[in-house]
């Protein structure tokens, strides 16, 4: 907590001017969530015609997948995946 108070004092901010952005911030956010996603309605076809058109996004890049590990010693390790 000193650490943000000081953080705060350093940008010429009081807790309690914090306190009150962030109030408002909340605010703000919980009534644009109200007003936006009570009239956005998103169809099963509209997700279905998105994914399909970026279908790159959702395509897992290739991995390298580790078969065999051998130490230097004289000891023989055989760890697979």
């Amino acid at each position: 907590m000193r650490n943000s108070k000081k953080r705060l004092a350093e940008e010429g901010i009081t807790i309690t001017d914090y306190k009150i952005h962030l109030k408002e911030n909340i605010v703000s956010l919980k009534f644009i969530d109200r007003e936006l996603n009570s009239r956005m309605i998103v169809t099963d076809e509209e997700i279905d015609d998105y994914y399909k058109k970026n279908l790159k996004l959702f395509i897992d890049k290739p991995e390298h997948k580790l078969h065999k590990v051998s130490s230097p010693s004289n000891a023989h390790y055989d760890y697979r995946l």
